[in-house]
């Protein structure tokens, strides 16, 4: 969203409770606070028709970052090697952008505050749905439904989708290897989040996907 290069440090505070019933139930609730700010000095060219040669200039640029997300976790216990779940995440991002020295004459109308200061905030929900299988002797496979919804504040229409995947595979060796097989997005859906939230990449068509992992 703003081109950070340099690495800038992110914050963050994350609090959870989580409880298990005699049930198999095990329901969990989470929160997390995400903060970070730069302040850096970016560089342009300035074109006069006068003067062939670009001066080079430099502006201060200012970014404030905030995402606030809760979750609600639900998993249940279905026989011996069946399970069942379902999340519910929420977060809302915003990012302040401010400029300082930005030339007069390169501003719109000579407005001092035009561009100077921009804000753009969206929220982002999520729902995951999975059912698990494991069997004793290391098979095991797992069934997710994935729901997205985007909303923003730039006027933009928000972005919802599904996404659906399933993985199969072993796990040996007192289960520290792990072959899995899987399929991703198995209704080949595109779709367009903006990078304001935090989320992981998703595929953007229908992949299938080969992991062969060893925990020491």
């Amino acid at each position: 969203m703003a081109g950070d290069t340099s690495g800038s440090r992110l914050d963050t505070f994350d609090l959870s409770l989580e409880q298990k019933f005699n049930t198999g139930t095990y329901l969990a609730l989470s929160g997390e606070i995400l903060n970070s700010k730069l302040d850096e000095v970016a560089g342009f060219f300035n074109y006069d028709a006068l003067n062939p040669v670009p001066n080079t200039l430099g502006q201060q640029e200012f970014l404030d970052y905030h995402e606030r997300s809760v979750a609600a976790n639900v998993d249940q216990l279905l026989g011996n090697q069946w399970s069942a779940g379902a999340q519910y995440r929420v977060s809302q991002a915003k990012l302040d952008t401010s400029y300082l020295n930005i030339p007069a004459h390169l501003l719109v109308g000579n407005d001092p505050d035009f561009q100077q200061r921009q804000s753009a905030d969206s929220v982002l929900q999520t729902i995951n749905l999975h059912a698990n299988w494991n069997s004793p002797i290391g098979l095991f496979s797992l069934l997710e439904a994935n729901w997205y919804r985007q909303n923003n504040s730039n006027g933009e229409s928000s972005s919802e989708f599904w996404q659906f995947n399933a993985y199969a595979g072993y796990r040996f060796f007192h289960r520290r290897a792990e072959i899995t097989l899987g399929l991703l997005n198995i209704g080949d859906q595109n779709y367009h989040l903006d990078p304001l939230n935090l989320y992981n990449d998703l595929p953007r068509s229908r992949t299938f996907l080969a992991r062969l992992r060893f925990s020491f």
